[in-house]
């Protein structure tokens, strides 16, 4: 049945429909924040260049994908994005922190809160693994 000649009443039922609201899902993965410490000799002097990780904090995240004006800006400061994921809600991330994604070691190039999505958006950088 075409209603007005135009539309058909199913047609009409789904524009009247009111837009529903769909929820994030970060299941791509777990990432860990690590912290690296200076190490330490055994007289309690700096080595220097030599770092330990500890673990700060674990978090699940989606990915993103990389725009071309993140990798625009990226590459100004000759820098080579590799990721772009996104983490619940605001989180305060320190630029001394090591991102790791599986045996992957990140670090942060670049952190934005999306209020809109409710979320912090994280642009990593790969690092090469020393072991």
């Amino acid at each position: 049945m075409v209603l007005g000649g135009r539309f058909t009443r199913m047609q009409v039922m789904l524009m009247l429909k009111k837009p529903e609201v769909i929820q994030q899902v970060y299941n791509d993965g777990t990432v860990v924040f690590n912290e690296r410490k200076q190490a330490y000799d055994k007289y309690g002097t700096p080595i220097r260049n030599k770092y330990s990780l500890e673990e700060v904090s674990r978090a699940w995240f989606r990915y993103l994908g990389i725009t071309s004006q993140d990798t625009y800006h990226a590459h100004a400061d000759g820098k080579e994005l590799t990721e772009k994921i996104a983490i619940k809600g605001k989180t305060v991330i320190d630029v001394k922190w090591t991102l790791q994604i599986n045996s992957n070691t990140y670090e942060v190039y670049r952190s934005y809160y999306n209020s809109k999505n409710n979320e912090t958006e994280l642009s990593l950088v790969g690092v090469k693994n020393d072991n």
